[in-house]
């Protein structure tokens, strides 16, 4: 699989939405990427293209799953 980075801006505003009390766990729920799959790509920015793919979908505010109470 082909590696990809996020680009400074994007990096920043996922460390910005990430960084608050439960937001991982939220984006993965959301997203269906492991949290320390999240935690990794918060680290180094690299990711395979079907995460990065999804990552950029939740920053958007896109994301297609529901969770329902």
């Amino acid at each position: 699989m082909k590696t990809e980075f996020f680009s400074a801006p994007e990096k920043r505003t996922l460390k910005q939405k990430l960084a608050q009390y439960g937001a991982i766990k939220e984006c993965a729920e959301q997203t269906g990427i492991h949290r320390t799959t999240i935690a990794r790509i918060l680290k180094t920015g690299e990711a395979t293209q079907a995460i990065i793919e999804k990552m950029r979908e939740y920053l958007r505010g896109e994301s297609k799953v529901f969770v329902e109470e």
